[in-house]
């Protein structure tokens, strides 16, 4: 029976690709002789397992049954996987709202009290402890379900896991890629003001900027341009709204790559420069919770760096 794109079911690890004999720390001898050791943790990068199926699978997976999770101080009925669906696609709010705690008031709270915070069986608790995968239903491409968040499937979804591709997304550690998926930041409250709460660390902003690149109008007859990227994956060209959004993956990958320069000591004063009629290239990204602005990127002696902003003006120019 053929396979369909969608639904399909998605596994994001975090998996270490150094060096398996030696670490990455390396030190002479009295001998003079160089020891390779320390940590192998230096090489991170994020890999992703796509399992599709059939619509006889779509069918038993859309009947998985999901058992609320006892970490947010009240009970609630456990929900089958097109329950929480169709709440999501409707356009009545308050039927996916009754779906979720009123607030984060008790987890936060058992955060601060309970010794087993840290062994809690939801994702939540990713700031805090280490949280091995995260498991995605897809539904299509604007719909997706993420284990073990408020709802668990207890297991239930490894049934359609069992063949499947893998590949790698990016590279960072997975808490980091956390931090700037913007599937599993919005999921987090599902748009819901009542479930927000001040993040240990700063958090891809769904409603801000978070990538942009722009050329300045010069002589007459010139072409210039300005593309903006909002942490929600919507692009918007000379201030008009793109149908299509940039990939969530690819953008989450842009702004894992920008964590790797120092933007605080090399370009926190960057002053675009005055020159008439002469335009001039700025890059934005948001790194750590600051968007910052880099005019002539190109001058710029680091060769990675400027390989990154190539990187980010085909990713954007990309998008129609």
């Amino acid at each position: 029976m053929e396979l369909n794109n969608y639904p399909r079911i998605e596994i994001y690890s975090e998996v270490n690709k150094s060096e398996q004999n030696a670490g990455n720390d390396k030190w002479v001898s009295s001998d003079n002789k160089v020891i390779h050791g320390g940590k192998r943790d230096y090489n991170l990068y994020i890999k992703r397992q796509t399992y599709l199926m059939n619509e006889k699978q779509k069918a038993m997976l859309l009947n998985t049954s999901l058992n609320w999770l006892p970490y947010f101080g009240i009970k609630k009925d456990n929900i089958t996987l097109k329950q929480y669906f169709d709440a999501i696609t409707n356009t009545n709010r308050s039927i996916l709202y009754k779906l979720l705690p009123e607030n984060l008031n008790f987890l936060l709270l058992q955060k601060e009290i309970d010794k087993n915070y840290l062994y809690y069986n939801t994702m939540h608790v990713y700031e805090n402890a280490s949280v091995h995968n995260m498991v995605v239903v897809w539904l299509d491409e604007n719909t997706w379900f993420i284990d073990n968040l408020y709802y668990s499937s207890n297991d239930a979804l490894k049934e359609y896991t069992k063949e499947g591709k893998e590949d790698i997304i990016a590279k960072g550690s997975f808490k980091d890629f956390l931090n700037l998926s913007s599937i599993f930041q919005y999921k987090l409250t599902e748009g819901f003001s009542n479930l927000k709460y001040r993040r240990q660390t700063p958090t891809i902003p769904l409603e801000e900027i978070v990538l942009g690149i722009s050329l300045s109008p010069g002589m007459p007859n010139t072409i210039s341009y300005d593309i903006k990227v909002m942490g929600d994956r919507t692009v918007i060209s000379s201030n008009i709204k793109l149908k299509n959004k940039i990939d969530t993956h690819k953008l989450t990958t842009l702004l894992l790559k920008a964590k790797s320069f120092d933007w605080q000591s090399k370009y926190a004063n960057d002053l675009t420069p005055f020159a008439h009629d002469k335009q001039i290239l700025t890059i934005s990204v948001w790194v750590n919770g600051i968007l910052y602005r880099v005019s002539n990127p190109y001058q710029d002696k680091d060769s990675s760096f400027i390989e990154f902003v190539k990187m980010v003006e085909q990713e954007l120019f990309s998008i129609k």
